[in-house]
């Protein structure tokens, strides 16, 4: 429990709090350890009363057997690690002691399936709706698509969470152990904290990407205010983080840009754009390796090119890139990846009209170009 308490605290709850379903956390006895604001609101329960066994009152006698069903078939069938009905979705993990944990999704009312035994006042709720007031077909559609959306976004910030997250700091947490022995010598000490560097930027990595890429996803639908940007000054203003990267792996950097291009875009999704990409690069070209940037016109759109002569993509990662799907992979130095900041970028290109293809041959190197319009 000890590892999960430090996720939830610098990590989970951040994530979980604000996701737009009702999300509830037991242990491998069924207890209560985490709730959400939407969970509180849904089951018309406190906080006080959650404790413990007390979420299982909004439960109807027949879900609470079928729930408690589902999860005595979990807790002794190890591979299964999800299970759904029309109420509910439950993700099964494990602590730190690899006992079993639960998270457990709840429909919400507006999703179309049956109410759940919600109190208020110590009263049963029933769904008494004025037929009058009923939305139309149409609308009822697009909420339901929303939440569908909302949910599936939930299960793949979870999965990151719980097969991402969980080792890093598993292993973050036996390196700073290994600290602590006083029968370690200078050299081997070093080793160590060369490896607990290591994990804490691939943890940092993952959670600023998580952050952001769920922040991008649950506002899809706001407007992006875009600038005018000079290519050449936003990269400029950029160079110090490249650079500073590219310098561990004594990775030389190109640049070719013209001074007067400029393009359309959201200043801090560009910028992120730029970080990822370059990231990448540096990450999978070993050292004493080459980068090069190129800026070039391509009438309505401003194209930049990032390429290097790293380790390459072979054909069948290449066409699960930008997905969920794709792979784990590591870098030259085995720095980790797990596809997210690709995702991330893709979806930042495309809020400001852009597009972005990958061309890559195995051992060979990677180009990645993106276009952004030109202002």
């Amino acid at each position: 429990m000890e590892m999960l308490t430090r996720i939830d605290d610098d990590l989970f709850h951040i994530m979980v709090e604000n996701l737009p379903v009702a999300i509830l956390l037991i242990d491998h006895n069924y207890k209560h350890i985490y709730s959400n604001s939407v969970f509180l609101t849904l089951s018309g329960l406190n906080v006080a009363q959650v404790t413990d066994y007390g979420w299982l009152q909004f439960l109807t006698p027949n879900q609470h057997k079928q729930l408690l069903k589902m999860l005595e078939e979990m807790g002794g069938s190890p591979e299964t690690t999800v299970q759904k009905s029309p109420e509910w979705t439950i993700n099964r993990t494990t602590d730190a002691k690899n006992r079993a944990l639960f998270l457990i999704t709840f429909a919400t009312q507006s999703q179309s399936v049956p109410l759940l035994n919600r109190k208020t006042n110590g009263r049963v709720v029933h769904d008494q709706s004025n037929p009058e007031k009923k939305q139309s077909a149409a609308e009822l559609k697009k909420i339901n698509n929303q939440l569908s959306a909302s949910n599936q976004l939930k299960d793949k910030i979870l999965a990151i969470i719980s097969h991402d997250m969980n080792a890093p700091i598993a292993s973050l947490k036996g390196l700073t152990t290994a600290l602590l022995d006083d029968e370690l010598d200078k050299e081997q000490k070093a080793k160590v904290r060369e490896g607990l560097l290591k994990q804490l930027s691939d943890v940092a990595d993952v959670t600023d990407n998580l952050l952001l890429w769920a922040t991008n996803s649950f506002h899809k639908t706001e407007t992006v205010s875009r600038d005018v940007l000079l290519v050449l000054d936003t990269l400029e203003k950029n160079k110090g983080f490249i650079e500073q990267q590219a310098m561990a792996k004594n990775i030389a950097i190109q640049y070719n840009i013209p001074d007067k291009l400029q393009i359309k875009a959201n200043r801090d999704q560009f910028n992120m754009v730029i970080r990822n990409l370059v990231t990448n690069a540096i990450k999978y070209t070993p050292a004493k390796g080459c980068i090069s940037i190129s800026v070039v016109d391509k009438d309505a759109f401003i194209q930049i090119s990032i390429a290097d002569n790293g380790i390459g993509i072979s054909e069948e990662n290449q066409q699960s890139l930008f997905t969920f799907l794709q792979r784990n992979t590591y870098g030259t130095h085995g720095e980790k990846g797990i596809g997210l900041g690709l995702l991330l970028c893709k979806e930042y290109v495309e809020a400001n009209n852009g597009r972005i293809s990958v061309s890559s041959k195995v051992n060979i190197g990677t180009t990645v170009i993106t276009e952004f319009p030109r202002a």
